[in-house]
């Protein structure tokens, strides 16, 4: 769960990068400017891309994980419900003693005082199921051994793993090259986001860049990515972005 949050930093952070990076060149600055306008207008394409090695693994997981991530958002909810539920209430019961002499304001202080305390089992019970869930989460059941601990060949590795594993740096430059639309760019930027990220930050990823060097190759590279086979490589200034000779 925390390398969803992981990756979604990392994209806020690559767009806050690239939107403040100085470029003197008119015309890149103008192909950065309209990336950051895609990334505005179609986030929810960038978000899927930032999470895209996360959504290959699940498609072959054996859903454990989603099912915990499943009862957090259901558990998130009955929060938010909970607390507009409390909030009435409690404007109820200030409005009826700010001013007790109102019309009906009595009433409106029992009923708020009714429904507050109806609230409690429901507090109970989503006090209970947080607790189970954090138990749950703390087996770390979810996280499987990393194949490459358990020196497993590359066929038998989940897909999550092979695209973190191989060629990622190929995958980035090939879905800008392959953007027809804004969607698609926006994509390609979660992808290289995510790559940055990951670069960064796995273990299993011999890389020791920072997400902004990720995000300065990617604003260097911006002429170079619809080209066709044979352009500049999309991180010619992050030598630790480029693709590993495995």
């Amino acid at each position: 769960m925390i390398d969803y949050r992981a990756h979604l930093t990392a994209l806020a952070a690559c767009e806050k990068t690239l939107g403040t990076l100085p470029l003197s060149d008119p015309g890149l600055a103008a192909k950065r400017d309209e990336q950051l306008d895609q990334l505005k207008g179609e986030r929810a394409s960038a978000v899927l891309g930032a999470l895209a090695d996360h959504l290959l693994a699940h498609a072959a997981s054996d859903g454990s994980e989603l099912s915990l991530l499943t009862r957090a958002a259901d558990l998130w909810r009955q929060g938010l419900d909970l607390y507009a539920v409390v909030g009435a209430s409690r404007a109820d019961i200030e409005s009826a003693l700010l001013d007790p002499a109102a019309p009906g304001a009595a009433d409106k202080f029992n009923d708020g005082v009714a429904q507050f305390r109806q609230q409690a089992p429901i507090v109970q019970q989503a006090g209970e199921a947080i607790e189970a869930l954090r138990a749950d989460v703390m087996r770390l059941a979810h996280i499987p051994e990393h194949p490459r601990q358990a020196d497993r060949d590359i066929p038998s590795r989940g897909w999550g793993d092979i695209f973190l594993a191989r060629r990622t740096d190929a995958m980035v430059r090939m879905s800008y090259r392959a953007a027809g639309n804004a969607a698609d760019r926006a994509f390609a930027f979660g992808l290289l986001s995510g790559y940055g990220a990951n670069a960064c930050g796995s273990a299993y990823r011999a890389r020791s860049s920072a997400v902004r060097a990720a995000c300065t190759a990617s604003a260097t590279a911006l002429p170079a990515m619809p080209s066709a086979a044979g352009s500049q490589p999309l991180t010619p200034a992050c030598p630790a972005l480029r693709p590993s000779p495995s």
